[in-house]
């Protein structure tokens, strides 16, 4: 059903908006795929090919951020916000989103990290935005 005049188009689904958020970091230089996790490293939505290499990548990030909200709790830092971990075929970049959630996404060796970095937190904020108003 249509929405009456003058009220616009009805609210996404909560899958839709996840995946618009998601495709925002597609337009950073470098992209190779990205995925919104549960902190227990299940996978909320992802670009991935196979639901195989999302939970893989999942649950890499979570025990990442688990284990730098450790260092940052023993070192007296604070909470983790973001990091990013390079590899020699890739760079991994991960962003809080919010007390139960976590984006990452891979990017090709050379990418601008800096840039990555700005994407990803802004995205990160968005979906925290999103998963709070369920």
């Amino acid at each position: 059903m249509a929405a009456p005049l003058g009220l616009g188009s009805p609210p996404a689904s909560l899958t839709e908006r996840l995946a618009q958020e998601l495709r925002a970091l597609q337009d950073v230089s470098g992209f190779i795929s990205a995925a919104i996790a549960r902190r227990d490293g299940l996978p909320i939505h992802h670009t991935f090919r196979s639901p195989r290499e999302a939970l893989s990548l999942c649950a890499t990030a979570a025990a990442v951020v688990g284990s730098s909200v450790a260092a940052g709790e023993e070192l007296d830092e604070g909470g983790f916000a973001h990091g990013i971990v390079q590899y020699r075929r890739s760079t991994l970049v991960l962003a809080e989103a919010g007390p139960e959630a976590i984006v990452v996404f891979l990017l090709l060796p050379g990418s601008n990290q800096g840039h990555a970095l700005l994407a990803i937190r802004k995205v990160a904020l968005k979906v925290q935005e999103i998963l709070e108003r369920m």
